[in-house]
């Protein structure tokens, strides 16, 4: 029983164009073009509600129903962290509360979590009418610009509180600041706001800023410099009302300093963003905490329309009942990653913990790259005539082509490419049964490739560890193979000088 017949994906795996579209814009919300991300019910059948995006809704539904709580967050991560993604699960659950807790939306969460979403969405329901506004900084058209005004019937809206202000229907409150580029001060911003349940949300403010930064309009320039400042004196102003402010930033944080941020971007201009936001105490939630092992759920939830769970449990017992009959010759102790398997499958847990020392390590957008390389497995398993018992490390197959720009991008790791073309593909032909010695010659390199080392290094991979990642049901029957034949392989391979890759480089 294989995972094809026990998984089912969702249909735009298998469009290969939509690999580069998997971070969506905010930006589509407000044009009104259709897709997965701004159709509520598919939003949220792809999407895993991660602890962040919960912990949001729960403050901005205190705040909209004046309870108190923060007024304004920050949700940060780098490119590709999930950043908008949080932001369409807040737009979509205060427009549609029916649908987040939809039960064909709440399958596959744990009934402590299904609980939580059903009584966000009741409390939003009973709030009533909650005013939205989506403040995009990538389009001037849902931000303003000086030199280039929105066109509104009776109105140019020139700047980015110009725009909110108008959004709220308040634009004359303004309309002064508005027009010379001046600051609107709290008060002002009070009354703009009132007291009525209000979230904004703006989205790439800091490269909204960046963006007009350079430009050539001497007035343009100076208010560039008054954009951080608004923040601050709208993060002053919505403290104590029924307003909810969600600003996403480009970086990584630890604690209240910020530890990195988006190349492109000068890492003072952002602070100045940060510093602004804080004043008032704003709280900050990274859009997701990689460490909880919450992406497992983000891999399967946005890949997988359905899971058959009670198959699932009977091919990780077939994995354990093996790992059990060979453990003192082939496996070792297995029963961490039988537990793993149960919260990864249909990935091999090996194969997640893979894919995210990739992804760490090599530089890449840590959401957005995971999802691109497990859909990419996922389509080379479907279209391959094997239907294996689970997805397996090996499944991750070097040799191919299309897994090199994201395996081999930066420039230390580049030179890699050379060794698989040598070891894998070349001297595995070498071996009894070579197709098993690619399979154990992949493992070892994706477990050790990204820490660039010579010598073994502590984590690096046992016989059993590695045993454990090559091993899969349907291969070896169909082979007539035994799993001792792993061990044999590997002693085999480490007897021939011309596998020692490392040493060599």
């Amino acid at each position: 029983m294989g995972v094809k017949e026990i998984c089912k994906p969702w249909e735009d795996v298998f469009e290969v164009a939509f690999d580069e579209y998997l971070a969506p814009e905010l930006g589509d919300l407000l044009s009104g073009k259709k897709n997965i991300y701004t159709e509520p019910y598919e939003f949220f059948s792809r999407t895993y509600l991660t602890s962040s995006i919960l912990e949001s809704l729960e403050n901005i539904v205190d705040v909209v129903a004046g309870r108190g709580g923060n007024n304004v967050f920050t949700i940060y991560s780098l490119f590709g962290g999930g950043k908008t993604h949080s932001l369409y699960a807040i737009y979509h659950a205060i427009k549609k509360p029916e649908i987040l807790a939809h039960e064909d939306v709440l399958k596959g969460y744990d009934e402590v979590k299904k609980n939580k979403i059903r009584q966000i969405a009741e409390s939003i329901k009973k709030i009533g009418d909650i005013q939205v506004v989506v403040i995009y900084g990538k389009d001037y058209a849902f931000c303003g610009k000086p030199s280039a005004p929105i066109e509104a019937t009776g109105y140019k809206i020139r700047t980015v509180w110009g725009y909110l202000a108008y959004s709220l229907g308040r634009y004359d409150y303004l309309r002064k600041d508005d027009e010379n580029l001046t600051l609107p001060d709290i008060t002002t911003l009070r009354k703009v706001i009132e007291d009525k349940p209000v979230v904004v949300l703006i989205d790439e403010i800091v490269d909204y800023a960046y963006g007009l930064k350079g430009s050539q309009v001497p007035a343009e320039k100076e208010y560039v410099d008054t954009v951080p400042q608004f923040l601050d004196r709208l993060s002053s102003a919505v403290v104590g009302t029924r307003t909810a402010v969600v600003v996403t930033l480009p970086i990584e944080a630890k604690g209240e300093s910020i530890e990195k941020t988006e190349s492109w971007y000068e890492k003072e201009f952002v602070r100045k963003y940060w510093t602004a936001l804080h004043r008032a105490g704003a709280k900050d939630l990274p859009a997701l905490k990689i460490g909880t092992g919450e992406i497992i759920d983000v891999i399967k939830r946005r890949n997988f329309k359905n899971i058959e769970e009670q198959k699932a449990e009977v091919v990780i017992k077939d994995f354990e009942r093996m790992y059990k009959q060979h453990k003192d010759e082939v496996f070792g102790r297995f029963e961490d990653t039988i537990n793993k398997m149960k919260r990864t499958y249909p990935y091999h847990p090996e194969l997640v913990e893979i894919l995210m020392d990739i992804v760490e390590k090599a530089g890449l957008q840590k959401t957005r790259d995971m999802l691109k390389l497990t859909r990419k497995i996922i389509r080379n398993v479907w279209e391959s005539s094997s239907d294996p018992y689970a997805i397996m490390p090996w499944h991750l197959d070097v040799r191919l082509d299309l897994f090199h720009g994201d395996l081999f991008r930066s420039g230390v790791l580049a030179d890699y490419s050379t060794v698989v073309r040598r070891d894998i593909v070349e001297h595995a032909e070498k071996f009894d049964v070579p197709e098993l010695a690619r399979k154990i010659a992949t493992v070892i390199f994706l477990k050790t490739y990204i820490y660039d080392s010579p010598t073994p290094q502590i984590h690096f991979p046992t016989a059993f560890d590695i045993s454990k990642m090559v091993y899969e049901q349907e291969f070896f029957t169909k082979n007539k193979l035994a799993p001792p034949y792993i061990i044999d392989t590997l002693e085999q391979m480490e007897s021939k000088a011309y596998m020692h890759h490392l040493q060599a480089k």
